[in-house]
Formats: C-alpha cells, sequence, structure tokens
C-alpha cells in the first residue's frame, strides 16, 4: 500500500529535448513541442544555406550572362547564415519567440531581396517567390498567441509582391498576360495557404485548451486520489481493529500495528501468505479447513455476491496462546481487506460468567434445600410440643390408675 500512494505523475512523454534546449524543461508540452522543431529547423536552415551559398557562387562563376560573382546576393545570403547562427543561439537561451519569428521574417526578407536583387533570370526569380509560400506553412509552429499575426504575415507578402511587379516588372522580360496569370496563381496559392494555416492554429489551440483542461482535471483528480489513499492509509495504519491487507495483483501482504501487538510477530518474521498461515496455524488440518472457509469468502467477494459474514477461528501467537479471532473480509480495489477482532478476553469472561452462574445456582439450591429442611424440623417441633404438652398434664394426675399405663408411655416417648 506504501507503494501504491508514492507520486503518480511522471514524465511519459514520447520524445526528448535536447540538452541545448535546456531552458524548456519547465515549460509547456505544447512550447516544447515547437521549440525541438524551430531548434532542428535552425539547424537544417543552416546548413542549407551553406549549401545553397556554394552551389549559386558556383552558378554565377559559371554564367556567361552575370559575368562574375553577384556581391549582393551573396552578401544577402551569408548574413542570412550569421543572423540564423545568432538567433539559434538565442533560441537554446530560451527567447522562443523571438528566436522563431526572427527565423521566419529573415527568411521572408532573404528571399525577397534574392528576387529584387538577382537580375540574372527572369524565371529563376519569380519561382524562387514559392519559398515564400513554403516559408508562409510555418505560421501556426511559430505563432503562440496572437492569431492575428497570421493575416499580418499573408498581407505583407501579398503587398510585396505588388510592390515586385509595379517595379521590377519591367526586368522580367515577360509579356503581361504571363504575370497577370502568375500573380493571380501565386496571391491565390497564398490566400488558400493563409485560411489553412489560420484554421489550423484555430483548431490546434482549441484542442490544446481543452487537453489542458483534461490534464488540470485528471491532476486534480490524481491528487484527490493521492489525498485519499493517504488518508485510507493512516486509517489502516492505526485503526483500533488489527487489519492485514492482502494485493491480490502483486502477491504483497501488509500489517497494520494493530495486528501485530495482537499476533505478537514482527514485519521480519512474516515474509509471505504461507509463512503467515503455517505460525498461527500450525495444525495442518485446521490450516485446511481455515483455507477453504476464506477461500469461499474470497471467491463470494470477486463474484460480486457478498457481503461476507464474519467467521470466528483460532490462531495461535508468537508466545504460543491461543487466540479466538472474529475473521472479516472485503474486496477494496485489487485488495483483500482481513479484519481481526480478538474475542479471546469476552470469551474468557464469557465462560467465567457461565461458572459463575453455575456456582450462584448450586448456592441457591443448597439454600432451598436448608429451608425445606428447617421447614420440616419446625412442623415436627411443632407435634413434639404438643405431645410434650399432653406429658405434663398426665404428670399432674398421679393419682389416676387408669392412665398409669399411659402415662408410662408417654414419659417413655418423651425421653
Amino acid at each position: 500500500m506504501r507503494r501504491k500512494i508514492k507520486e503518480r505523475i511522471r514524465d511519459n512523454r514520447a520524445f526528448k529535448l535536447p540538452k541545448l534546449l535546456s531552458a524548456y524543461r519547465e515549460a509547456e508540452l505544447t512550447d516544447q513541442l515547437k521549440a525541438r522543431f524551430v531548434f532542428f529547423l535552425y539547424i537544417a536552415a543552416i546548413v542549407v544555406l551553406i549549401a545553397a551559398m556554394g552551389y549559386s557562387i558556383q552558378g554565377q562563376l559559371a554564367s556567361e550572362v552575370q559575368g562574375g560573382i553577384n556581391w549582393a546576393v551573396d552578401s544577402i545570403e551569408f548574413g542570412l547564415i550569421l543572423l540564423f547562427s545568432i538567433c539559434f543561439v538565442l533560441l537554446i537561451k530560451g527567447y522562443f519567440s523571438f528566436a522563431s519569428h526572427l527565423l521566419l521574417v529573415s527568411g521572408m526578407l532573404a528571399v525577397w531581396a534574392v528576387v529584387f536583387f538577382d537580375k540574372s533570370r527572369p524565371l529563376a526569380r519569380m519561382d524562387t517567390l514559392f519559398y515564400v509560400v513554403a516559408l508562409l506553412t510555418l505560421t501556426p509552429l511559430v505563432i503562440r498567441k496572437h492569431l492575428v499575426l497570421i493575416p499580418v504575415y499573408f498581407g505583407a507578402n501579398i503587398i510585396a509582391l505588388v510592390v515586385f511587379m509595379i517595379f521590377e516588372r519591367s526586368t522580367l522580360d515577360v509579356n503581361n498576360a504571363a504575370i497577370a496569370d502568375f500573380m493571380n496563381d501565386f496571391i491565390l496559392s497564398i490566400i488558400f495557404v493563409g485560411i489553412s494555416s489560420f484554421n489550423v492554429f484555430s483548431i490546434s489551440n482549441a484542442a490544446l485548451r481543452q487537453v489542458k483542461q483534461d490534464v488540470k482535471r485528471r491532476e486534480k483528480a490524481e491528487k484527490s486520489l493521492r489525498v485519499s489513499e493517504t488518508r485510507f492509509y493512516q486509517l489502516f495504519i492505526y485503526a483500533p481493529v488489527a487489519m492485514i491487507s492482502i494485493d491480490k495483483s502483486a502477491g504483497t501482504m501488509e500489517f497494520n500495528d494493530r495486528a501485530f501487538r495482537l499476533l505478537g510477530y514482527s514485519e521480519k518474521d512474516i515474509g509471505s501468505f504461507e509463512e503467515l498461515s503455517a505460525l498461527v496455524f500450525p495444525d495442518s488440518e485446521y490450516r485446511a479447513v481455515v483455507y477453504g472457509i476464506m477461500g469461499n469468502a474470497v471467491k463470494m467477494l470477486e463474484t460480486g455476491n457478498g457481503p461476507v459474514l464474519p467467521e470466528e477461528i483460532q490462531m495461535v501467537s508468537r508466545d504460543g496462546s491461543l487466540k479466538d479471532i472474529m475473521v472479516g473480509v472485503d474486496l477494496i480495489g485489487q485488495e483483500f481487506i482481513f479484519s481481526l477482532t480478538d474475542l479471546t478476553d469476552k470469551k474468557q469472561s464469557e465462560r467465567e460468567r457461565v461458572e459463575l452462574q453455575e456456582q450462584l445456582l448450586q448456592s441457591r439450591k443448597l439454600d432451598s434445600l436448608g429451608r425445606l429442611a428447617g421447614g420440616v424440623a419446625h412442623d415436627f417441633n411443632n407435634m413434639l410440643s404438643g405431645i410434650m404438652g399432653s406429658a405434663q398434664l398426665l404428670k399432674l394426675k398421679k393419682n389416676d390408675p387408669e392412665k398409669c399405663n399411659a402415662k408410662r408411655r408417654i414419659f417413655n416417648i418423651s425421653a
């Protein structure tokens, strides 16, 4: 039972935070998940930017149109790598909101900077814009509270597209119909992604709020359960009745203080239920009888046919004395609770009372016999008094010759 009332709430998460994100150990689960995602995203972004920068430099050197390295584009890429590295450090320090938003904003600015300053290939510049759409899909993961930031991000990119087409349209060398078709497709894709991101964020937040409420209710219920278990344990240990708890699933057994005092054994003396049975029921035949009685009671409780009436048995304590015990059993969860009520003193008092009653009855019989004997003696004495009186009267009549013989007989009787 002590094992069961220990702390039950443990960290059962299916993932582990990287050691570098130790600042988020005490954060909420959603913040930990987002921090871990952004952490690996920063690492991937830095690696990709380094590879992209190398590929871009190689392409610039091989391009006949550009005629060498485009320092403007390369500077942007290098600055972006440096900025991402700084943001990565801020993320590790615990500044999730700042680091994640800076990742999103810097990524979009980098894309737009490449689109504006890369004059080499018009089609490649327009294709680069779709990286903006990819970055916008990250908004539900970056934003924590303020839902209004999603339309702000998407609206800002639509405005940037319009500005780009106004100022850079002449450099694209594409007809108006193609440009209009591209703008429509691009704006529609941004709007679609924006609506999806908005709803994903809303649904996720609603689900997370529900989960948090469920977690709070569960924590409250578990706290109440721990309090209840602690209270039950205290009642079990300090109960005025001897009690033994046997966990049928774990096979463990526990005594309260009263049970130890009743049987005289200590916790070290009792290893298992079989050892206890051998100690308190040394007679194997009587032990089998008790097993049968208790086995029937246990089956009744397990099948829901209770309650079980208490049974009176005899146990041998450590000092060898035989104790009359009233045993009751009940099933609470996975534990059988046996209550032991000592009837030894009560039985002894009952026997003494019976003996006293028998002695009292015997004395009353003797008293009645004495009273009867006294009554008989009294009645006989009354008869003798009459005879003696008659004898005295005859004695006074000495000269009556007719009664001489009668006088002698009466005197002989009274003598």
